[in-house]
C-alpha cells in the first residue's frame, strides 16, 4: 500500500517537474528572443515601490524584481534604464527602449502602445495638506492648482470630468508632493502606493491627508510601441506564469506588505477567561451551525430565485428588439443578443473578448467612440446619437445608450444598447423635403396666405402676403393678424374677427364680404377677396385658421372701366337710333325745299335762302351720319379738300339773313388737306 503511494508520489513529482520545466514560449517566440538579444526596460526614476533608483544607485522595485524572475524563467537577456515618465514614453516610441514599465492602460493610449496584461491595480486619490478643509472631493478642485507627474493619466481624467483646474507638472510624484507641502499647489492627484511610500519614508504623514473617494483604478501594465505584439505576448506569458506559481503575490507582499491580526495565547494567562471563551465559542459554533442550516435553506431558495431571475433576464436579453452588448471593464465584448447579431452581422465567437470599437466603429468616429468608452467605463450613464458600422461595411444611424454594471457598488462592466434610427432619419429627411416643397409651393402661389394660431398670431406668411401687406416675413411672424391687415371699414374688421372666433371655437362658418379694402404698411389701398378655412392637426382638431388674400385691385379697376365702356356703348346705340330718326326728318325737309325751289326763279332772294337751308339740312344729315358712324363703330370718311372752300360754305350758312360781314384772309399757297369734310364743317360752324 505504502509502496504504491510512494510510486504515485514520485510519478506526480515527475509530471509537475515536466510541466514547469517545459518552455512556455512557442518556437517563433523563442526565435524572436534569440534574434532580439537584449530587451531594454525603461521605468520612472522615482516611482517607488514599483520602479526607482535606490540609495546604492541601483534600479530596484517590485516591477524590477518581477521582471528579473521572468527573465530567469524564460531565459531572457534584459537591461534596465531609468528616466522621467514622459521621457520614458518617448524612448519606447523612438526605439531607444523596448518596454515601458508601470504604464496605465487606457483606450486612448491603446492606439499608440501595445499593452501586456495588468500586473496590479493602482488606485488614485486626491491628497491635500492636513489643515485644508475646503477640498472634500473632485468637484472642489475647480479653480485650484493641482500638481502631478508629467504624463500621468490623472490629467486626462480631470479633463474628461470637466474640472476647470490649473496644472503644475513635475518629473515625479515626490516633487509634486513637495509643491503641495510648500503651499505652491492646492492638491496632488497621485497613485496610492507611490504617494504613501514617499510620505512614510520621509515622515510626512502628519502633513498630508487623503480625501474623498477613489478616483479610478489604474491598470498598471508593461507597454511597447504599437506593432510589437510578439514581445508583449512573451512578457504577458511571464506575468501569467508568475501569477500561477504565486510568485507575483510573494513579490507584491514583499514590497507592499501584508496586515496580520495579533494572536495571543490567552489560555495560558487566564484559565477562567479561557473557559468562558470556550463556552462562547461553543455557543457560536452551535449558532453558526444552525445559522448555516438556515442559510443553506435560504441559499437554496435564493439560488432558485436567482435561476428564475437569470432566466427572465436571459429571455429579455435575447428577445429584446434592440441590439444589446455586455462589456467588461476593459471595453471587451462578453456577450451579445440576437438583435445585435442581426444589426451588425457578427456572431459571438467572432468578437468575444475583443475590443468593441475595433469592429463596429467607422474610422471617422474613432475618437468619439474612444471618449464614450472612457466615460462609460468611469461609471457614467450615456445617451448619444451616432453612426456605427456593420460587418459588411454599411453604416447605420443609431442611438447609443450605455450604463454601468455594478456588483456591490463596484463596476464590473458596461451594458450597451444600440437602437437603429435609420428609418427615423429617412423620415426626418423626407419630412424636411416635404417642408421645403411646401415652402416652395407657398412662395409660388399667387394668393397671399397667412396661417394663424388659436390666439390669432401669424405663424406662416408667404411672399405674396408680404407684397400685399407691405411687411417683411420677419415683421409679420408672431404678430396679431389684425395688426398687419389694416381694414378701412371697422365694421368689416369686427365681422371678420367674429368669423375667425366662430371657426376656432365652434367650427362654424358664415359668409365673408367681398371687395374688402385695406391699406398696406405704406398707406396704399388694396381691394381684396378674403377666404378663411380652419387648420387641423393629425387628430382632426382645429389648431388655427388659414386666411387667403386675393388682391383684386387691378381687376376691380378693369371692371369699373368695362362698366364705363358698356355705358358708352349704350349711349352710342341710343344716339344711332336718334340719328336715324333725325335723318328721316331731314329727308322730308330737304324734299320739300327742293319742291319749293323748283317753283322759284334763281337769284330770287327767297330762292337763295332756301338753298342755304337746303345746304344746312345736308350738313345736318352729315352730322346725323356721323352719329350713326359713332354708334356703329365706323371710321370717319376722309377726302382731300380745300379749306377755303369749306370756310366759304360755312360762312354763308352761318351769316345768312344777318347784317354781319365776315372778313378773313388765307395764304395763297394754302395746302389741301385730307379730312372728313362734314366733321371739319361742324367744327367751324361751332366757332361761328
Amino acid at each position: 500500500m505504502y509502496k504504491r503511494i510512494a510510486v504515485f508520489t514520485i510519478l506526480l513529482l515527475l509530471v509537475f517537474s515536466f510541466i514547469y520545466s517545459n518552455d512556455i514560449l512557442s518556437k517563433s517566440e523563442r526565435e524572436y528572443i534569440d534574434n532580439k538579444g537584449v530587451i531594454v526596460f525603461v521605468g520612472d526614476t522615482n516611482y517607488p515601490p514599483f520602479y526607482f533608483v535606490n540609495k546604492n544607485n541601483d534600479i530596484d522595485g517590485m516591477t524590477v524584481e518581477l521582471l528579473r524572475w521572468i527573465a530567469t524563467e524564460l531565459k531572457l537577456n534584459i537591461e534596465f534604464i531609468h528616466t522621467p515618465l514622459a521621457e520614458g514614453r518617448e524612448a519606447v516610441q523612438s526605439g531607444e527602449a523596448d518596454i515601458l514599465c508601470d504604464f496605465f492602460y487606457s483606450i486612448n493610449r491603446d492606439s499608440t502602445f501595445d499593452f501586456t496584461i495588468p500586473i496590479c491595480d493602482v488606485p488614485a486619490y486626491i491628497y491635500v495638506k492636513t489643515d485644508r478643509t475646503d477640498i472634500k472631493d473632485i468637484n472642489d478642485l475647480s479653480g485650484k492648482i493641482v500638481s502631478m507627474q508629467r504624463g500621468d493619466y490623472a490629467y486626462k481624467f480631470l479633463q474628461i470630468k470637466g474640472i476647470d483646474f490649473k496644472i503644475l507638472f513635475t518629473e515625479d510624484f515626490s516633487k509634486a508632493i513637495n509643491l503641495l507641502i510648500n503651499g505652491e499647489s492646492d492638491a496632488v492627484i497621485g497613485d496610492e502606493q507611490v504617494v504613501m511610500y514617499y510620505v512614510y519614508s520621509h515622515n510626512l504623514y502628519e502633513k498630508i491627508k487623503k480625501i474623498g473617494d477613489k478616483l479610478y483604478d489604474g491598470k498598471s501594465s508593461l507597454a511597447s510601441k504599437e506593432g510589437e505584439s510578439v514581445l508583449v505576448d512573451i512578457i504577458s506569458k511571464g506575468i501569467i506564469l508568475a501569477q500561477k506559481t504565486g510568485t507575483l503575490d510573494k513579490i507584491a507582499e514583499k514590497w507592499m506588505g501584508k496586515t496580520y491580526e495579533h494572536n495571543y495565547n490567552v489560555f495560558r494567562k487566564y484559565l477562567f477567561i479561557s473557559l468562558i471563551i470556550l463556552c462562547v465559542i461553543l455557543i457560536i459554533f452551535l449558532t453558526t451551525w444552525y445559522t448555516n442550516l438556515i442559510l443553506k435553506k435560504n441559499i437554496k431558495i435564493r439560488t432558485k430565485e436567482l435561476e428564475i431571475q437569470t432566466t427572465y433576464f436571459k429571455g429579455l436579453f435575447e428577445s429584446s428588439p434592440e441590439a444589446i452588448v455586455i462589456l467588461d471593464n476593459m471595453d471587451r465584448i462578453i456577450d451579445i443578443n440576437n438583435a445585435f447579431k442581426e444589426m451588425f452581422g457578427y456572431k459571438l465567437k467572432e468578437i468575444r473578448n475583443q475590443f468593441i470599437n475595433n469592429f463596429i466603429v467607422p474610422e471617422d468616429f474613432k475618437e468619439e467612440a474612444s471618449n464614450l468608452s472612457l466615460e462609460s467605463l468611469n461609471g457614467n450613464i450615456l445617451r448619444k446619437e451616432s453612426v456605427r458600422k456593420k460587418k459588411d461595411g454599411t453604416l447605420v444611424d443609431v442611438i447609443i445608450i450605455a450604463a454601468p454594471i455594478k456588483l456591490r457598488k463596484k463596476q464590473i462592466g458596461v451594458y450597451g444598447m444600440y437602437i437603429d434610427i435609420s428609418q427615423r432619419k429617412q423620415l426626418e429627411d423626407k419630412l424636411r423635403d416635404e417642408k421645403d416643397k411646401l415652402k416652395n409651393i407657398l412662395k409660388s402661389i399667387a394668393d397671399g396666405i397667412l396661417v394663424i394660431d388659436e390666439s390669432k398670431h401669424i405663424v406662416i406668411a408667404n411672399r405674396t402676403a408680404e407684397v400685399i401687406t407691405g411687411y417683411s416675413s420677419e415683421e409679420i411672424i408672431g404678430k396679431n393678424i389684425f395688426k398687419i391687415l389694416k381694414f378701412m371699414d371697422k365694421e368689416i374688421e369686427n365681422k371678420l374677427k367674429d368669423i375667425i372666433n366662430c371657426i376656432i371655437t365652434k367650427n362654424a362658418f358664415s359668409d365673408i364680404p367681398n371687395n374688402i379694402r385695406i391699406s398696406d404698411k405704406d398707406g396704399i389701398e388694396h381691394i381684396l377677396d378674403i377666404n378663411i378655412a380652419p387648420t387641423y392637426n393629425i387628430n382632426s382638431e382645429i389648431i388655427g385658421v388659414n386666411v387667403i388674400l386675393r388682391d383684386i385691385t387691378e381687376k376691380y379697376s378693369l371692371e369699373q372701366e368695362l362698366d364705363k365702356v358698356e355705358r358708352l356703348n349704350t349711349i352710342g346705340l341710343l344716339a344711332g337710333g336718334i340719328a336715324h330718326d333725325f335723318n328721316n326728318f331731314l329727308t322730308v325737309i330737304m324734299g320739300n325745299i327742293s319742291i319749293v325751289t323748283m317753283h322759284l326763279i334763281k337769284g330770287d332772294k327767297l330762292y337763295n335762302y332756301l338753298k342755304l337751308a337746303e345746304k344746312a339740312a345736308i350738313n345736318a344729315k352729315h352730322v346725323a351720319n356721323q352719329l350713326i358712324t359713332f354708334a356703329e363703330g365706323g371710321a370717319p370718311v376722309k377726302k382731300v379738300v380745300n379749306l377755303d372752300y369749306i370756310f366759304e360754305e360755312v360762312k354763308k350758312m352761318a351769316l345768312a339773313g344777318s347784317n354781319v360781314k365776315l372778313v378773313y384772309s388765307s395764304p395763297k399757297d394754302l395746302c389741301k388737306v385730307k379730312v372728313d369734310k362734314e366733321q371739319i364743317m361742324e367744327t367751324m360752324n361751332s366757332i361761328f
